[in-house]
C-alpha cells in the first residue's frame, strides 16, 4: 500500500494459526503475504504436523510422495480409522520383498514345535516361507516349491499336522479385528490370498480341524467352458495352478494398469509393471469402487477343468499349559499358589491339529451322456430295427398280395 507500494503492513499482526500446535512457531511477514516458520519438532503449512509423524510417513510413502499427499493421507485416516487396514497394505506394498519379510514374523517367532504323523518337522526345511503384502510372512507345509513332498498315510488323531504356536499378541496392531493365527487349508499347487477361506485358531485354545478333500473334473470343449492352463486366460499373475479367484484379481490389476499406468501393490502383478504409490491412490480407489470384478464385461475367468477343495469341521477347546494340580484349582487359588504362576500357564499360546477322519477322497467327474461311439451304435441299432420292420412288412404284404390272396380267390371259385 502507499505510493509505489512503499508501505508494507505487518501481515502477521492478527495471525495465530502458526502457534496453535507448535509453541516455537513464528509467523514470518512477507510482502503482502505471510508464512509459518516452524520449530524443530513440527512441520506443515501451519506447523501442525509433528515431525516424527511426518518422517514416518515420508519413510513409508515412497519417493514420489510429497507433503500434500502425506498430510491428505493422515487426514483421511483421522476421519475414517477403518481405512487403516486397507491403507497399510497399500503402503507396505511399496517396500521391497526383502524389507517386507524383515517386517513380519519368522518361523522361530511363531512355532514352538510342529510335527506330521507324529514325527517332528524342521520349520526351516519342511515349511516354505513366502510373503504376502496383506498377510505378511506365511508358512506352508507341503508347498509346491518345497523340495520334499508328503502323502497322507494315517487318518484320525495320529495322522495329520500338529503344531504348538505363539501369538505374540502384544505386537498386534490396534486395528486388528481378531487375535488369532489364520489357517488356510488348500491344494498344495494353489496360491492363497487374504480373501481365501480360512480358520482362526485363537490363543489359549486347542483347535482341531478335520478335513475331507473333494476333486472335480470337468469336460470342457463342446460340453462347457473351463480352463486347463493359466496360459488360456488373458492375464494371470499368481504362482501355482490356475484358479478363478487368481484370474479375477489379475483382471483387476489389468484394469488398474489401464487407468492409472501402474498396478496395485496389494496384489501380485506383472514383474515389469510400475507399482502404484500414494499419489496414485485416488485412481486406484476409483477402480476398486467399480465393485465385483466377476461382473465386469471385459473379464472372462472360467472355472478350472480340474481342481480340488477341502471341506472341514472346526472345533476348539481351552488349552492351558499347567500341572494337573493347577487345573483343579479355582482362578483365585491358582494365583495364590506360587507353583501355579503364569510361568506354567500360556494364554498367549495355542495348539493346532489338522487331520482327516478317513483316507477317502470324493471325486466328482463329468462324463458325456452320449459319446460318439454310443451315438453311432444307437443310430445303427435304431436304423436296423426300422429297416428290419420295413423289409419284413414289405415281404408280408407281397406274400399276401401275390400268393395268399390269389390262392384264396381260386379256392372260393371252385366251391362256388
Amino acid at each position: 500500500m502507499g505510493f509505489n507500494c512503499s508501505i508494507n503492513p505487518d501481515d502477521c499482526l492478527n495471525i495465530t494459526a502458526c502457534g496453535a500446535s507448535d509453541p516455537l512457531a513464528n509467523c514470518t511477514d512477507g510482502f503482502d503475504e505471510w508464512w509459518c516458520t516452524c520449530g524443530p519438532d513440527y512441520t506443515g503449512q501451519f506447523c501442525d504436523l509433528e515431525m516424527v509423524i511426518y518422517e514416518v510417513l515420508l519413510l513409508i510413502g515412497g519417493d514420489s510422495a510429497n507433503e500434500k499427499d502425506l498430510i491428505e493421507m493422515m487426514r483421511d485416516l483421522l476421519a475414517n480409522p477403518s481405512m487403516m487396514k486397507d491403507l497399510v497394505p497399500f503402503v507396505i506394498g511399496l517396500q521391497s520383498e526383502e524389507n517386507r519379510t524383515k517386517m513380519s514374523w519368522s518361523a522361530d517367532d511363531l512355532f514352538l514345535w510342529i510335527s506330521y504323523e507324529e514325527k517332528a518337522l524342521d520349520v526351516n526345511v519342511d515349511l516354505t516361507m513366502w510373503n504376502d503384502v496383506v498377510l505378511g510372512n506365511c508358512f506352508t507345509f507341503n508347498h509346491f516349491n518345497n523340495s520334499r513332498s508328503y502323502l497322507m498315510r494315517q487318518a484320525g488323531e495320529h495322522g495329520g499336522l500338529k503344531a504348538a504356536m505363539k501369538l505374540n499378541t502384544d505386537e498386534f496392531v490396534p486395528w486388528t479385528e481378531t487375535t488369532a493365527i489364520m489357517v488356510f487349508i488348500h491344494p498344495n499347487t494353489d496360491t492363497i490370498f487374504s480373501e481365501s477361506p480360512r480358520y482362526n485358531a485363537e490363543p489359549g485354545a486347542q483347535t482341531t480341524i478335520q478335513t475331507t478333500e473333494s476333486r472335480y473334473r470337468r469336460l470342457g470343449g463342446r460340453y462347457g467352458k473351463c480352463v486347463k492352463s493359466r496360459d488360456e486366460v488373458q492375464s494371470y499373475y499368481y504362482a501355482g495352478s490356475y484358479t478363478t479367484d487368481g484370474c479375477l484379481r489379475s483382471c483387476y490389476q489389468d484394469e488398474v494398469m489401464k487407468a492409472c499406468q501402474c498396478m496395485d501393490s496389494r496384489y501380485p502383478m506383472d514383474k515389469n509393471a510400475k507399482v502404484c504409490e500414494l499419489p496414485d491412490r485416488e485412481c486406484v480407489d476409483s477402480i476398486t469402487s467399480k465393485g465385483d470384478v466377476s461382473k465386469w464385461a471385459d473379464c472372462s475367468c472360467p472355472v478350472p477343468c480340474a481342481n480340488s477343495q477341502f471341506d472341514a469341521s472346526f472345533t476348539m477347546t481351552p488349552f492351558v499349559l499347567s500341572t494337573s494340580k493347577c487345573n483343579s484349582l479355582s482362578a483365585i487359588d491358582r494365583l495364590n499358589d506360587s507353583s501355579c504362576s503364569n510361568l506354567h500357564e500360556k494364554p498367549d499360546y495355542l495348539h493346532l491339529s489338522i487331520q482327516v477322519p478317513r483316507l477317502v477322497i470324493n471325486v466328482f467327474e463329468e462324463t458325456p451322456s452320449w459319446t460318439f461311439n454310443k451315438l453311432v451304435g444307437n443310430i445303427g441299432g435304431l436304423g436296423g430295427v426300422v429297416c428290419g420292420i420295413n423289409l419284413i412288412t414289405f415281404f408280408e404284404f407281397g406274400f399276401f398280395l401275390f400268393v395268399q390272396l390269389p390262392l384264396t380267390l381260386i379256392t372260393n371259385r371252385r366251391y362256388s
